[in-house]
């Protein structure tokens, strides 16, 4: 799997900044708020019929970071 931050890089490095990047921006947003709003609310244990608790489908792991002045994004979805 490609790195999303790796792609972002050479993008920026190219000098190409167009129209195909505004469903980055939109996906980006929308990472951002959602990671925002759930630290704000309070989650309950999902069980099921006998007692054990369900674990959602995939976990997300966002990381934020700077190299050489540019701003990085990586994004780790594990099933």
């Amino acid at each position: 799997m490609v790195s999303l931050s790796l792609i972002l890089f050479i993008i920026s490095c190219s000098g190409y900044l167009g129209a195909n990047l505004y469903p980055f921006a939109i996906l980006m947003g929308y990472v951002i708020g959602k990671n925002a709003a759930n630290r704000r609310i309070k989650k309950e244990v999902k069980r099921d019929v006998t007692g054990e608790i369900i674990e959602p489908r995939f976990k997300t792991n966002f990381s934020f970071g700077s190299i050489s002045g540019y701003n990085m994004v990586g994004v780790v979805i594990t099933f």
